[in-house]
């Protein structure tokens, strides 16, 4: 049907997908804010069938269209002899996080996601390949109260914002840049303009995640400089939004 609608009645279909987010976003937004996004990503079953050992294989990880962009970003920060605390949120089995170690194998990082199932099967591969320089664990973007200010040196995102809604937002990045010592680096969907259908800067419903602004997000809470790289578009993504590496300077 969808195919039908694009390929006779293209503008019936673009009115029809309008009308579908906005109903969804509104949904979201008004009564189930990022509720409904924090159930689908814990109860899914991401690499169902694929060999788990596959899924830290240098292959699979250099397939990932940013991820080897991202760790290399992330290098730049990193000073081997101080034993930096990385801090990746939403990790799933802690992909990057064990690119980081092969990289760094004295760092200490964490890593923290909702889904309990991904967490289990990252710790238990980690345990059998006897790495111990990763501490993977259940946990909410916005649970990570606990740490104290400037807790680690680097804190890093990759497709995480992009789920979270209007609700915890403002709250989620406020305290991702408080735990931060030195650098907070997020791959994530950019709109490099104001968007005039989000007055509030919290962020436009669309195709399945949340488009907004980050430096004005970010400027809200800090001063420090704010430094953006702009992704290659990339087959696995087609012509989705624009992603970028936003990195913060919370060191000055």
């Amino acid at each position: 049907m969808k195919k039908f609608l694009r390929e006779h009645a293209n503008g019936l279909y673009q009115i029809f997908k309008r009308t579908y987010h906005g109903i969804r976003y509104g949904i979201e937004m008004y009564l189930l804010g990022t509720r409904i996004q924090e159930w689908s990503w814990k109860t899914r079953h991401i690499y169902k069938g694929q060999a788990w050992a596959d899924i830290y294989s240098s292959s699979e990880n250099q397939s990932h269209p940013y991820r080897k962009t991202l760790i290399e970003k992330i290098a730049e920060h990193m000073i081997p002899s101080h034993k930096p605390k990385v801090l990746e949120i939403g990790c799933a089995s802690g992909q990057n996080l064990y690119s980081l170690s092969k990289k760094f194998p004295t760092a200490e990082l964490t890593g923290i996601d909702i889904n309990a199932a991904l967490i289990k099967k990252g710790n238990e591969y980690l345990k059998e390949h006897h790495n111990t320089a990763i501490s993977l664990k259940v946990g909410r973007a916005d649970d990570i109260g606990t740490w104290p200010d400037k807790y680690f040196d680097i804190v890093f995102t990759s497709g995480l914002l992009i789920y979270i809604g209007p609700d915890k937002i403002e709250k989620i990045i406020q305290e991702i840049l408080r735990i931060t010592k030195k650098t907070t680096i997020f791959l994530e969907i950019h709109a490099a303009e104001h968007l005039p259908e989000d007055p509030a800067g919290l962020g436009v419903y669309a195709s399945g995640n949340y488009k907004r602004n980050y430096i004005d997000l970010i400027k809200r809470f800090t001063a420090s400089t704010i430094m953006l790289t702009k992704l290659a578009p990339t087959t696995a993504h087609g012509d989705a939004p624009t992603h970028f590496i936003i990195e913060v300077d919370m060191s000055r």
